[in-house]
């Protein structure tokens, strides 16, 4: 049993896509409050500690937005307090919950994409069907780890170097001022660096005859069953998922068994990347086991 990133990445593209789309869509508090939990249990199994991040990030984001929607907001009848004479409703806090937990959804996913499909992968995807769009999305993939690597080359070479204006002078910390001009220097320094690795990208793809015939492409993967087969599970608890809410399984007025159904199925489809890795690290131990 593999883990999610080891998919074929048609596959994992094919599935955040419909994540991504069943989030803006998902009309239930409960059924967002499943695809919050799914994907933050995607990107902590996906990636470890560095998922914690854009969790804390998005759980954060969703009360931010939950708390402030009802002030500005007034419409409900259940009132909760009233902070500058104003009504802080319940239904309006709801309203704000629900809000926020899509868009925090939403970046977890993302989040997600950039975790499990790398540069190289994005363009593979998208070499042969859209060339320049797979390209566009594979340099901007690359642009910002870069920059970042870049900035911090040139801070610690122009702190060693003693130039730094950053540096504390006479025992006492720098000044503000003294710290915009050093991150003002070291920006005019990585975009300097930023536009001579544009023109060798630029000198390189035309070496190459980029744009003057069919593009090939290597593919490095191979779509195989474990891929067919976890398309396969997650098609399946989407069109269950699909067909409860078109007879009214996501409502809040729905039967009992038909809603938990609807949430059963919704569920595992958001929680299939955590499982597949739980699998893949449970089938790992036991092979550790069996040494």
């Amino acid at each position: 049993m593999r883990s999610f990133c080891s998919l074929h990445p048609a596959a994992l593209a094919a599935y955040l896509a419909c994540a991504v789309a069943c989030a803006c869509v998902v009309p239930s508090l409960p059924l967002q409050l499943l695809a919050f939990a799914g994907a933050a249990a995607a990107c902590l199994s996906t990636a470890g500690r560095r998922g914690a991040g854009p969790v804390a990030a998005a759980a954060l984001l969703a009360a931010l937005v939950a708390a402030a929607n009802p002030l500005f907001n007034t419409q409900g009848a259940t009132v909760l307090a009233q902070p500058l004479g104003r009504p802080y409703t319940l239904e309006a806090l709801a309203l704000g919950a629900s809000t926020g937990l899509m868009a925090a959804t939403m970046l977890l996913w993302f989040a997600c994409v950039g975790f499990a499909l790398d540069a190289d992968a994005l363009l593979r995807l998208g070499g042969k069907a859209a060339p320049c769009i797979g390209l566009v999305a594979s340099l901007t993939a690359q642009m910002v780890p870069r920059f970042g690597r870049t900035a911090a080359r040139v801070g610690g070479a122009r702190a060693a170097a003693g130039v730094a204006l950053d540096l504390p002078r006479e025992g006492r910390p720098p000044a503000v001022a003294a710290r915009v001009r050093e991150g003002a220097a070291v920006l005019v320094t990585v975009a300097s660096d930023g536009l001579e690795g544009a023109m060798v990208t630029a000198a390189s793809m035309e070496a190459r005859g980029f744009g003057t015939g069919p593009r090939t492409s290597l593919a490095a993967e191979r779509f195989t069953m474990a891929d067919g087969a976890f398309l396969a599970v997650a098609g399946a608890l989407l069109a269950a998922f699909a067909a409860g809410s078109a007879v009214g399984g996501s409502a809040a007025s729905a039967p009992e068994g038909l809603a938990l159904a609807t949430a059963g199925a919704y569920g595992g489809f958001a929680f299939l990347p955590a499982l597949v890795n739980a699998a893949g690290e449970v089938r790992w131990l036991f092979l550790r086991q069996s040494i």
